[in-house]
């Protein structure tokens, strides 16, 4: 029997996150109404085990959700991003390298 790799809790929630927008893009837009609840239920269940995996978020500071960048920690603010039309949430240490690489858009980065 061949041996699986090893992954860590991290990197299959990462892999799920990636399933699930995979899927998302495949879909057409009376699809994607067709699935409504299924997909309700799926981010539902991403954010349990985002809070299984990650612990609770700060609600102060955080959004609840993990930074659409890096996914290894939750995101703090919304940002614009360069080239992208719509806004990202971002965690601090991807803000930051958003900054050097001159990658925000001005008025909105801060």
């Amino acid at each position: 029997m061949k041996e699986t790799p090893s992954m860590t809790r991290k990197q299959a929630l990462d892999t799920l996150f990636d399933l699930r927008e995979a899927y998302l893009r495949l879909l057409s837009y009376e699809q994607y109404q067709q699935q409504a609840n299924t997909l309700t239920r799926t981010r539902d269940a991403l954010d349990v085990l985002t809070r299984m995996i990650y612990g609770p978020h700060d609600p102060v500071q955080q959004y609840s959700m993990l930074c659409e960048r890096c996914r290894r920690s939750y995101a703090e603010r919304l940002v614009k991003e360069k080239g992208k039309s719509i806004s990202t949430f971002c965690c601090t240490p991807c803000i930051t390298a958003l900054r050097s690489e001159h990658q925000l858009v001005e008025g909105e980065d801060a």
